[in-house]
């Protein structure tokens, strides 16, 4: 999709109501995804403060964490999302920092990923490169 639309549309939702949950997640998602890993870790900060609950902020936050390297604190809220909705996504961003932890639970979650997978897509090729890599 256009990233530079969505962003703004969100940016305009965000003026209007700086606590619009969603839009702070959506917005810090397609940030990172974008490569703006400091302002998609804000957004994302932001949103996981109003709505400590919501385990799609955490998974949002959680890999957020991940791509930046910080691997304890992406466990922390990858683990707190995949207790609640144990969707796809979550069980693979789970798995993928478990392994790059090297716990024991990684070899497991990394089967789940795949067996949830039905598309070859960049989370699942990075399992399965994972689950290769592991002894």
């Amino acid at each position: 999709g256009d990233t530079a639309t969505a962003i703004k549309m969100y940016e305009m939702v965000l003026r209007l109501d700086p606590t619009h949950v969603a839009s702070l997640n959506n917005s810090a998602d397609i940030q990172a995804n974008d490569g703006d890993l400091q302002v998609a870790k804000m957004l994302a900060s932001r949103a996981f403060a109003l709505a400590p609950e919501s385990k799609s902020v955490a998974d949002t936050l959680g890999w957020i964490f991940f791509l930046s390297g910080e691997l304890n604190i992406a466990h922390k809220h990858l683990l707190g999302a995949f207790n609640g909705k144990a969707n796809r996504t979550i069980t693979c961003r789970l798995a993928l920092t478990e392994a790059a932890l090297s716990l024991t639970s990684a070899k497991d979650r990394l089967g789940e990923c795949l067996v949830m997978t039905n598309v070859a897509d960049e989370i699942s090729n990075l399992a399965e490169r994972a689950l290769q890599a592991l002894p």
